[in-house]
C-alpha cells in the first residue's frame, strides 16, 4: 500500500521532476509503517530518492518523499538560505533542516508555509502565498502561483501526465524500483 501511494503522490519526484512531494498515509502500527518505509528506502535509495517519515500521529503519517541531491541544489539558490534563516532555521547540514522541518509540522500541527521551498517550489512563490496569506494567486495547481504562471502551467501539465503514466504502470505490474529513474 506504501509503494501505490507512493506512485499516485509522488510520481514527479520518482521521475526526477520533482525535488520532492509529500503524502498523508493511514496505518495501523507505527512499527510497521517504519517497516515500510525502510522497505521502500531500500528500494529508491540507491536511485538518489529518499523517504522520511515527517510526523505520525493518530495513525495518519505525513511522508516526505524527495531528492537529497536536488534539494541541496534548491536550498543553495539564490535568496533561499537566507529566507530560511529569516524564520529560524539554523542552516548546519541537509539532515539537519529536514528534521527541523518535521519538529515545524510536528510543532504546528498543520504545514510551516515555507515547506513549498523543500518540495522545490519557486522562493517567489512560496513568499507570494506567505505575504498574501494563500490569496491573490494567478493560478494553483501543485502549489499557488504568484509569479511565472505559464512554466508553472507547463510544469503541471507534465506532472499530471507522469502521475497517470506511473499509475498505468504501476497497475501493470512495473515495480518501484523500476519505475524509480536514476539521478
Amino acid at each position: 500500500m506504501l509503494e501505490q501511494s507512493m506512485v499516485a503522490y509522488c510520481a514527479p519526484t520518482l521521475a526526477a521532476m520533482a525535488t520532492g512531494n509529500l503524502f498523508t498515509y493511514a496505518y495501523e502500527d507505527l512499527e510497521e509503517l517504519q517497516e515500510q518505509i525502510d522497505r521502500c528506502n531500500r528500494c529508491v535509495n540507491q536511485k538518489g530518492v529518499l523517504l522520511r517519515l515527517l510526523r505520525a500521529k493518530d495513525h495518519t503519517a505525513l511522508v516526505y518523499v524527495f531528492r537529497p541531491k536536488k534539494l541541496w541544489e534548491d536550498l543553495r539558490a539564490p535568496g533561499v538560505m537566507e529566507f530560511l534563516v529569516s524564520i529560524g532555521y539554523q542552516p548546519s547540514s541537509l539532515c539537519s533542516m529536514i528534521r527541523q522541518l518535521a519538529h515545524r509540522v510536528d510543532e504546528n500541527g498543520e504545514f510551516p508555509h515555507e515547506i513549498g521551498v523543500f518540495l522545490g517550489y519557486p522562493l517567489g512563490d512560496v513568499k507570494g502565498f506567505i505575504e498574501n496569506k494563500g490569496n491573490n494567486y494567478k493560478i494553483v495547481g501543485y502549489w499557488k502561483v504568484y509569479n511565472d504562471e505559464i512554466s508553472a502551467k507547463k510544469l503541471f501539465e507534465k506532472f499530471r501526465l507522469c502521475t497517470r503514466l506511473y499509475g498505468q504502470r504501476f497497475l501493470q505490474g512495473i515495480t518501484l524500483q523500476q519505475l524509480t529513474v536514476a539521478a
